[in-house]
This record gives C-alpha cells, sequence and structure tokens, in this order.
C-alpha cells in the first residue's frame, strides 16, 4: 500500500478517536492497542486453523482468516478501538468447550458475540439448540457469516433456526430464554467492562439460566468480579460461567467459587 494511503487511513483513525474519546481517552486506547500488538508480535503465531482450513473445504464455505478491524466497515466508532482481529475456533476446539460442562443445549438459545464470518454459529447448529444467533459489529464480516449460513448443507445439522445480526454486542438485545454465550475474546478492556455490564442488566432484568464459554479469556478477571457469574470450569484456552440465581453479596455466593479442571 502506498505510504501516503497509510498515513492519510491513520489520520482519519485518529482525528475520529479524538472526537470520540477526547485527546487523554485516545491516548489510553492508543496505548492498550500497541500493548495488545506487542505481546501479538512477541509470542509464537498460534492460529485456530490453518490458511485453508478442511473445515471450509468440507462444507464449501468462507469462514477462514485473520480479519483486522482497522480494514472492515464497522457500525460503531466508538468501541472499535478495542475490538480485537476476527480469528476462526476450530472444531476441535469448539467441541472441547462444548462438552467441558453439562450444558442445558436443548433449553437454550446459542448466541456468538463476535460471531465474524460464522464458523462458530454452523458448529453449533450441529447440536440441539433451540436457535443460534451470531452478533457482530462488521457489516463484511456480517454478510460473509449470512452467506456462509445460506450454504451451509449438513445432514446431521440439528438446529436450522440460525441468523447473523449486524450490531454492537454492548446494545444487543439479549432474548429473555436460557441463554449459552459464547465469546472468543472480541473485545478488550472498557469495551468487555462495559459489555459484562450490558450482561448482568439483562440478568437482573430476567433471571434466567446463562452460561458463558469465553475462549482465549484474557480479561477473564472482568468476568470473575461480577457479582453475577461464578466460573465452574477453566483452562489456559476457556473458561466457562455460571449465571447466578442470587447475585453474590459479601463475598457469599450462591454456587462453589471454584471448579476447575487442571
Amino acid at each position: 500500500m502506498d505510504a501516503s494511503l497509510v498515513f492519510r487511513k491513520a489520520y482519519r483513525q485518529m482525528h475520529r478517536a479524538v472526537q470520540v474519546h477526547g485527546v487523554l481517552g485516545t491516548v489510553r486506547l492508543v496505548a492498550e492497542k500497541l500493548r495488545r500488538y506487542g505481546k501479538e508480535l512477541g509470542a509464537p503465531a498460534s492460529f485456530d486453523s490453518p490458511p485453508v482450513s478442511n473445515f471450509d473445504q468440507m462444507w464449501n464455505v468462507q469462514t477462514d482468516g485473520n480479519e483486522d478491524l482497522s480494514e472492515l466497515q464497522v457500525i460503531d466508532k466508538t468501541n472499535y478501538l478495542l475490538g480485537t482481529r476476527y480469528q476462526p475456533t476450530s472444531p476441535e476446539m469448539f467441541n472441547e468447550i462444548i462438552e467441558a460442562y453439562p450444558l442445558p443445549l436443548q433449553e437454550s438459545i446459542f448466541i456468538d458475540c463476535g460471531a465474524g464470518k460464522g464458523r462458530v454459529l454452523l458448529l453449533a447448529s450441529e447440536l440441539p439448540f433451540k436457535r443460534i444467533i451470531g452478533v457482530e459489529f462488521a457489516r463484511d464480516l456480517t454478510e460473509i457469516a449470512r452467506a456462509n449460513i445460506q450454504g451451509y448443507r449438513s445432514l446431521t445439522q440439528k438446529c436450522g433456526q440460525l441468523q447473523a445480526i449486524c450490531v454492537d454486542a454492548t446494545i444487543f438485545p439479549f432474548p429473555v430464554e436460557p441463554t449459552i454465550l459464547y465469546l472468543y475474546n472480541p473485545f478488550a478492556g472498557e469495551v468487555m467492562r462495559k459489555f459484562i455490564e450490558h450482561v448482568e442488566n439483562t440478568l437482573k432484568q430476567h433471571p434466567r439460566t446463562f452460561f458463558v464459554l469465553y475462549r482465549n479469556p484474557k480479561y477473564a478477571s472482568l468476568w470473575d468480579g461480577s457479582k453475577y457469574f461464578n466460573r465452574v470450569r477453566a483452562t489456559d484456552k476457556f473458561v466457562i460461567y455460571k449465571g447466578l440465581r442470587e447475585v453474590k453479596t459479601n463475598g457469599v455466593e450462591g454456587l462453589p467459587r471454584d471448579n476447575r479442571d487442571n
């Protein structure tokens, strides 16, 4: 890409961030993004899927890729600086997470916030969920996910009610049915905190069975601090949280604090 184009694009992003967050807020956001990218650059490459996966070849869909948000059309200009790049979950990892704890699949809807191109939606459709919803704030990825849903043909599919919605997850109106929520580290810092508050509010208004399956749990400490959830399984790759019927108060909890798999 031409250097002048890179500069203009960076300038537009910085100008937009200053308008939304102010100078100090933008400095903080940039520092957070640089810190995260620095960790990624210093760490060995680790991807759930090879460049061309067997999954995409088998089902004639397009869920591969590692898409940076700066190259996508996002509907929210406030939170995108703390969003993370799209990266698909491998079928093996998804199955490992699903099988790690007895989940009420048939009673629940499945929601993937940060659904990207929709691979997890397709994987979830092989299970007997009531319905499946993908939440994504990049228009490009949402359209790809919708095409993948339309093109997916599996004789073993157990849930045919799938949809991909283009909306900011922090304002997504959660259905009031029992829910299993999947997250592949979709956002960082303040946006994750804002999202957790949004989930807590929906549970406060409509108490119900609610599980969170958190893949690559970089901000698990924020979920651990919630009065509405207990972690019931944890590995270095994922954490599973269960919503509480009774809110935790003064360190007293409605469920055992920790039941970890080592």
